[in-house]
This record gives structure tokens, sequence and C-alpha cells, in this order.
């Protein structure tokens, strides 16, 4: 009887007054899924999403195979930005349910969000590395745009020629990774020579002449020279981490 008065209340918009008859049916047969759902939902809509998480919870405990009570436990961890578990929940609500619609779009935004804060962490490390000239090609390629996708990955490789994956890709695309190679060899001899300057200048003590051919190979592998200062390699008869780097 609590029950039904307050799934009546909840779809009258009566949110505060449904919680409190709910709450109250709950207490009286806590084997009952739906007071915790539309508890739950009132909740959301009341936009209290931690409460509403706490009642969800328990109506997918109760009834694992709800799609309903997933399906809001999903929007309710996307109102408190937790889209881990929220694609947790989506998931299973579109695995009950895979003709519905509505759930495998909340699915594909919420790991939208996932991607945009990793995007934005990434350019906070690595604003214009090789990786982030990667993804930004990933997602021209995915809107047909392999002019632009072809160009980004390039851009990715000179940064990056470590990244094994992106002369396939290049070449399938019917670009130039003999272009791109050129173009980070120069840069390699130009990063030497003004690393060999730098060291003349300054009247430190100077690499071992066996060393110098040896160093573009090892900013190739790290063309930051900042990378260097944690190189520990041998270099005849003086270590890199002797070195002071500019």
């Amino acid at each position: 009887m609590q029950s039904n008065l307050g799934v009546a209340l909840y779809f009258n918009g009566e949110l505060t007054r449904a919680v409190s008859v709910l709450q109250k049916a709950s207490a009286l047969n806590p084997s009952l899924v739906a007071p915790h759902i539309f508890t739950g939902l009132s909740w959301y809509r009341l936009s209290n999403p931690d409460k509403a998480v706490l009642e969800l919870q328990k109506a997918t405990e109760l009834s694992p195979s709800d799609v309903i009570a997933h399906t809001w436990l999903g929007y309710a961890y996307v109102a408190q930005s937790q889209f881990v578990p929220a694609c947790k929940e989506l998931q299973t609500a579109g695995e009950l349910d895979p003709d519905n619609i509505d759930i495998w779009y909340a699915l594909g935004q919420t790991y939208l969000e996932i991607g945009r804060n990793a995007t934005i962490h990434l350019l906070t490390v690595a604003a214009d590395g090789g990786r982030i000239w990667q993804l930004a090609a990933e997602q021209l390629l995915l809107k047909g745009d392999r002019d632009g996708a072809l160009t980004n990955f390039q851009k990715a490789l000179e940064r990056r020629p470590d990244l094994t994956e992106i002369p396939g890709l290049i070449a399938e695309m019917g670009g130039s990774v003999v272009a791109v190679q050129k173009s980070l060899d120069r840069t390699l001899h130009k990063k030497t020579d003004s690393i060999r300057r730098r060291m003349t200048r300054s009247g430190r003590r100077r690499l071992p002449s066996s060393a110098w051919p040896r160093l573009p190979g090892l900013l190739s592998r790290s063309p930051d020279p900042g990378e260097c200062r944690r190189c520990r390699g041998e270099t005849g008869r003086s270590r890199l981490k002797n070195i002071r780097w500019f």
C-alpha cells in the first residue's frame, strides 16, 4: 500500500513526499525493489545523486536483472562524475535490453567523458607530444578526414619515432615515412650540433669523440633533450649522467 502510494506521488511530481512514503515502505518490507528504485529516482530528480546512488545500488542488489535500476544507477554515477562505474552499469543495462537506443547512447556519451578527461590530462603532460598528435589523427580518421589524419600521424611520428604502429598507418594511407624520417634526421643533427656548441662554449668536459656518432641514436629514442638528463648509458670514458644538458 505504502509502495503504491509512493510511486503515485513520484509520478505526480511530489518528490519529497514520495521519498518519505517510499522509505516507510522499504522499512516495512526490505525485500521490495520498487521503493528503492523510486526513492532513487526521486533523489536523482531532487539533484541529490549521492542518495540516489545508495538507493539504486540496493535495488540492483535485490534485483540484478532490473534494467531500470541499472540504467538509473548509471545516470546517478554520471551525475557524480564517476564515469567508470557508470559505464559498468550502463553496459549491464544494455546487455539486459539490447534494443534500448537511449541506454547505448548514454553509454557512448559516458565513454566520451572518460576520453575527454584523459585527453585533458594528456594535454597537461605533453601538449605537443607524439601521443596527442596521434590521438588527433585517430579522431580525424573517425570523421573520415584522411588527409588531416595523415598529416597528424606524420607529426606524431616526427615527435615520437618509437611509436612503431604509426609507420604502417601512414603507409596504408598513402603517406611517405621516408620524408618524415629525413625531417627527423635533420632535427637530430641540429640537436647534436647544438649540444656540441653549448658544451664547447661552456668549457665543460667534452664527450669523447667516439660518443658523438652515437648521440643522434640516443636523441632518436628520446627526442626531448630533457629526457637525456635521465639517461645512464655509457659514452666511452664518460657517462652521460655526468654531463650537464642544456
